[in-house]
């Protein structure tokens, strides 16, 4: 996702993600950005990797470097934007 900022879209991934992680999980929230107010209720068993990119079509590499290197299980996405960045990624690596 983009950010931590906004509204439902993020606090659902991060509510998610902590309940995954909860169940012993592993979890990593990825976002072109770490900032905003929903970075805070983050759990600590769960790994936010920073894409350092004001844009999500700017952090296509890096996503798709990620997906390499980590092969995960399974891969969300969310907002219209992110999810053709996402497709475009995963298809990549």
């Amino acid at each position: 996702m983009p950010s931590f900022a906004g509204g439902g879209a993020e606090r659902v991934m991060v509510m998610l993600s902590n309940a995954l992680a909860q169940r012993n999980y592993q979890v990593d929230i990825v976002v072109c950005q770490a900032s905003g107010p929903f970075h805070s209720d983050v759990a600590p068993t769960v790994r936010v990797v920073d894409l350092k990119s004001k844009r999500a079509v700017l952090a296509l590499p890096r996503l798709t470097t990620y997906l390499r290197t980590h092969r995960p299980d399974v891969f969300l996405s969310v907002l219209t934007h992110t999810n053709v960045v996402a497709i475009l990624a995963a298809t990549m690596a």
